[in-house]
């Protein structure tokens, strides 16, 4: 993971970190310097060559979070701001490849217990070398896709975090899951058996009762016919984001769920 996001989620420098392969357990996460966690998941050559694509990202992750923040914490009847943010598609798909990959080199992350060292049979490392840094083309069916389902329903979501998980079929690793701001997108080395987009050219933020007001994030691929996707938020106009709704209690919104084994996690400390 690069220093320029770990920044964006850090507190005087430092991240929260739970689930690395390192790590005993998931406990209540480890105190960890930015530098420190950045050196650990990849070699300094290994960072600075992609540094673009770190850029990039830290930038997205920065209007995404605030974006959400700003349609969530909304009250009243009037419209929200909209606004469009444009990002670079195969920035950011490049990018997603270099966290999954690197966590990998880097030995940071178990699969069904046991600490994780490559993908499936076929994806092989000069293949990725020459995608990462090269430019050769994907193979088909490799690259980022957006499932419709995202996350679970008594699990709230934590804007400013970032979590990783491998995606695997009996230990074989087919890809990985990148979560920024709530919203995972996946790394697939082949087509997922699920409902999503593949290289999806547009991610709409909306809110119910605001049908006027929108933030979309578009995402510029050098081909059309990229399908987009919109998220509806189910608050209602005078619903405070961060009080559970009178109609069901709070101990349903707030229920503590184990935290899923082979996931890294990296948030701000709690003040």
């Amino acid at each position: 993971m690069s220093a320029d996001l770990l920044r964006r989620i850090a507190d005087e420098n430092v991240v929260l970190v739970q689930g690395t392969a390192w790590m005993s357990d998931a406990g209540a996460g480890t105190p960890i310097g930015v530098n420190s966690l950045s050196s650990k998941m990849l070699c300094g050559r290994h960072n600075g060559a992609l540094s673009p694509l770190d850029t990039a990202v830290a930038a997205f992750f920065e209007f995404f979070k605030e974006d959400q923040l700003d349609i969530g914490t909304h009250m009243g009847t009037g419209d929200f701001d909209r606004t469009f943010t444009m990002i670079n598609g195969p920035i950011l798909q490049l990018w997603l490849l270099k966290v999954l990959w690197g966590v990998l080199e880097a030995r940071a992350i178990r699969v069904n217990g046991v600490t994780a060292e490559r993908f499936r049979l076929g994806v092989t490392k000069e293949t990725l070398s020459e995608i990462l840094w090269r430019g050769a083309p994907w193979p088909r069916h490799w690259g980022m896709y957006v499932f419709n389902h995202q996350g679970h329903p008594d699990e709230p979501v934590t804007l400013n975090s970032t979590r990783i998980r491998m995606v695997d079929v009996g230990g074989e690793i087919l890809g990985g899951m990148v979560r920024l701001s709530g919203v995972e997108f996946c790394m697939a080395f082949e087509r997922p058996d699920v409902p999503g987009v593949f290289q999806p050219g547009a991610l709409t933020l909306q809110r119910k009762s605001f049908g006027r007001s929108w933030k979309m994030f578009a995402f510029a691929w050098p081909e059309l016919g990229h399908d987009p996707i919109n998220v509806m938020s189910q608050l209602g106009p005078d619903e405070n984001a961060f009080e559970p709704p009178a109609s069901r209690g709070p101990h349903i919104l707030h229920r503590r769920r184990s935290f899923p084994a082979g996931t890294i996690q990296i948030r701000n400390r709690p003040r």
